[in-house]
């Protein structure tokens, strides 16, 4: 996958889009000191994000719904800069040094209440080719899906907020409001949505 290419199309759709207001949508070239990082600590990142971070630096959008609707949708991407995800998350994603969350690392912080990340190589019990989602309370859940899989699924779903939560849902056979709110509005906002098409290609590509 060309990530810098992908995620410049997909900004297009915001662009176009007279049933939303976007607030952001920034895609940064990746820094000097980005690729530094990376040089040092990159022995310990999966290839897959090695080679995103050398298309992409950053990346993040917001854009609220405009038209009238049931309830209010939104969308949320903050794809962090490499300096910023692979720094130490301690007294945010764990505490103790021998915890489970210590190679965890935020890769989109998208929410203040929830974000996705991954497992860096230093962790032996965790695949580190999987991003996971984490809501600051519990343990990480698997997405089953890798960065291609994780960015194809954030263009499908528009980028809504909490389309990961969507996904655990369907995995855990059940239907929390976050589901309901995708299912029953996004398509309002996006003409060329549809719920049934978003899931059965979560299914063709999860892991």
């Amino acid at each position: 996958m060309e990530y810098k290419q992908v995620i410049k199309d997909f900004n297009k759709e915001f662009t176009l889009n007279f049933n939303l207001n976007y607030t952001d949508k920034t895609l940064s070239e990746p820094s000097e000191k980005s690729k530094d990082v990376l040089k040092k600590n990159g022995k310990n990142v999966h290839s897959s994000f090695i080679k995103f971070y050398s298309e992409v630096g950053s990346y993040s959008l917001d854009w609220q719904n405009t038209i009238e609707l049931e309830a209010d949708v939104a969308g949320s991407v903050k794809i962090l800069q490499p300096e910023k995800v692979l720094s130490d998350w301690k007294e945010v994603i764990y505490f103790e040094d021998d915890s489970s969350l210590k190679y965890f690392k935020v890769f989109d912080q998208f929410s203040e209440d929830a974000c996705c990340g991954f497992y860096t190589t230093e962790s032996k019990s965790e695949p580190h080719h999987v991003l996971y989602y984490y809501d600051f309370h519990n343990e990480a859940f698997s997405l089953h899906l890798d960065l291609e899989g994780y960015i194809q699924m954030m263009i499908l779903s528009k980028g809504f907020l909490y389309w990961q939560k969507v996904l655990l849902d369907y995995l855990m056979k059940k239907e929390s409001g976050n589901t309901k709110l995708m299912k029953n509005n996004l398509h309002k906002v996006f003409e060329d949505f549809d719920f049934k098409n978003f899931i059965e290609k979560y299914k063709a590509i999860k892991l």
